[in-house]
């Protein structure tokens, strides 16, 4: 959350909400997913994974149903309602949910009473829902922002529009620097930032279409400027293609490569695609050196974006680091190289632009990556016992290619081996999800203190000298000597007279709080639930449900992270100990709620 918003309305009760929902969505969009109060999740996610579930997961739906339905807020199924060409019809999840609360047994009874009815059901639901749910969010939003009403009055409100709103952006593959992008030019005078309503965008006539764009722009009323959050959903992604290089790959003569794999194409350099390619790059100076090179391929991906191209880079590289490991390890080879440097992209093979990384030969390392890289079990445990480091240090590699790679289903493997077997009723068991959500919650205090002063230093940063006089000189002292462990957010901003600003401390107070572990255990497991579901998938159907990927890839990397640091923390306290496994489940026991 890099700024405070200054949005100006001539009625200062309208200005104080719309800067403060500004402000609330910023921060959700940076946080999305880390709290409870930021929850990654909307309406049309649940009733689309409900669905998933229902038609892909027949026999083994009901926690992961259970768990979809007890994440829907009172909020959520107002919005249902009142995005649904029939509100009477969307009953059927306040039924669920109502039989979910008292049991699995009572929920697998309801929905087996005609079950293909109410998949039929819950399949219109979806379809009203992803017509309409940005649609009539956006227009309640307009009338609690433009009511005479004052802040407090719609505050939950809007900060669940915020929230559902910055989760809807996510769930549509925007990132978070695009979300705030797509959010922020409604507020643009530019006539090739704002995203204007369809029936301008079709005037085929340039100067026609530039001067409707701009009469809407001088005349655009607070309800228009706001409907330009649903319009910006109405930009279509366009399809780019990356041709980018593999290095160290000699061909013998008449040798041809043409071949796909993992969604990329792979051709040799004297391929007519490669030809036509070199010469239309051969008329810019800038390009015409990319293909001058001696033993290479070019891999082509394709990918579809939304903006700039420079959000996807490392997702290319990925993809192209996958066809580099898959060619070496069929030719039984470690030579064949990923080219970095640089890659073309064009959408028609006609124009191409260009995107480059450092040419610089050598890995560079400063005071900040060292530190980074003593940041690993091995270095933290060097002075504990074997037995007891063992687990920690054997998932350590395992743990690095999850969070580097995004690899969802080698963060699972991570946290499942990092998980003590235990005798149940139904035998030995791993715990998974009791088990990191309990170790979680050690790490509560830490988690909260360390992302509302993120937010408190950003506020803070991005004043004047004279706005940041109305902090407490202590807190300021502490601010300009990084001591931001020592902050209080709520001392800090309690005395603010901005209502956002305010509203850090508020919630750094009620979140830290230890009344709040419950909610934070709930978010967490609920996480854990749908990272399991998704491993199931991938592990025995092969198939992967894709909201539910772009979701996890936010939430689950953080999760994961926070848990190794406390695992190695618990540690670290009890090095006396001789047992990772009674050591974790001793601490797990003790944080049961």
């Amino acid at each position: 959350m890099p700024y405070l918003s200054s949005i100006t309305h001539v009625n200062p009760i309208i200005s104080e909400k719309v800067n403060y929902f500004c402000n609330y969505f910023a921060q959700a969009n940076s946080h999305l997913g880390k709290l409870p109060r930021f929850r990654f999740n909307c309406p049309s996610y649940v009733v689309h994974s409900i669905v998933y579930q229902l038609e892909f997961n027949k026999s083994k739906y009901l926690p992961y149903l259970e768990n979809l339905l007890k994440s829907l807020t009172v909020m959520d199924l107002d919005l249902v309602e009142l995005a649904s060409l029939k509100a009477k019809r969307t009953r059927i999840l306040r039924e669920m949910q109502n039989e979910a609360f008292v049991s699995r047994s009572k929920l697998k009874a309801f929905i087996s009473q005609r079950s293909s009815s109410k998949l039929k059901v819950l399949k219109v639901i979806l379809r009203e829902l992803l017509q309409n749910e940005i649609s009539t969010l956006v227009k309640k939003l307009i009338g609690f922002l433009g009511c005479k009403h004052k802040l407090r009055k719609h505050q939950p409100a809007l900060n669940f529009f915020a929230v559902t709103l910055a989760s809807i952006y996510r769930f549509n593959g925007f990132s978070i620097r695009d979300a705030k992008n797509r959010f922020d030019s409604i507020f643009s005078k530019n006539l090739h930032h704002f995203p204007f309503p369809s029936h301008i965008d079709q005037i085929p006539d340039k100067e026609d279409r530039e001067r409707v764009m701009r009469e809407y722009l001088d005349g655009r009323t607070f309800a228009q400027q706001f409907t330009g959050i649903v319009d910006g959903f109405r930009s279509d992604p366009f399809e780019i293609t990356f041709v980018v290089k593999i290095l160290n790959v000699e061909l013998e003569k008449d040798v041809n490569v043409d071949f796909l794999y993992d969604g990329a194409r792979i051709i040799d350099p004297n391929h007519d695609l490669v030809l036509k390619i070199k010469k239309v790059i051969s008329k810019d100076e800038y390009l015409d050196d990319f293909l001058n090179h001696e033993n290479f391929l070019i891999c082509l991906i394709q990918s579809k974006i939304s903006s700039n191209v420079r959000d996807f880079r490392e997702k290319i590289y990925e993809q192209l680091q996958s066809v580099v490991d898959y060619l070496n390890g069929r030719t039984r080879s470690v030579k064949a190289v990923a080219d970095r440097s640089e890659y073309l992209a064009t959408r028609d093979f006609k124009k191409f632009s260009s995107g480059f990384s450092s040419n610089y030969p050598n890995v560079q390392l400063d005071k900040s990556y060292t530190k980074l890289l003593e940041d690993n079990a091995s270095s933290y445990l060097k002075g504990i016992n074997k037995r007891l480091k063992h687990t920690l240090l054997y998932t350590e590699d395992l743990f690095w290619k999850g969070i580097i790679f995004t690899d969802l289903v080698k963060l699972w493997q991570y946290l499942e081996n990092t998980t003590p077997v235990i005798n149940t009723s139904k035998g030995e068991e791993r715990l998974v999800c009791e088990t990191v959500r309990n170790i979680l919650l050690f790490r509560h205090e830490h988690i909260c203190q360390s992302l509302y002063v993120q937010d408190f230093v950003n506020v803070i940063s991005n004043m004047s000298a004279y706005d940041v006089n109305e902090f407490p000189d202590e807190v300021v002292k502490q601010y300009r000597k990084r001591e931001y462990s020592q902050i209080s957010p709520h001392l800090a901003t309690k005395h603010s007279k901005n209502p956002f600003v305010k509203s850090i401390g508020i919630n750094w107070k009620k979140d830290k709080s230890r009344s709040s572990q419950q909610s934070f255990a709930d978010h967490w497991n609920h996480i854990l639930v749908e990272a399991r579901a998704y491993r199931n998938m991938i592990m025995h159907d092969g198939r992967a449900n894709e909201l539910l990927r772009r979701k996890l890839e936010v939430c689950l990397p953080y999760l994961t992270l926070n848990y190794r640091y406390t695992c190695i923390d618990l540690v670290l306290a009890n090095g006396k100990r001789s047992d990772y496994d009674k050591l974790v489940s001793s601490k797990v026991k003790q944080k049961n709620l």
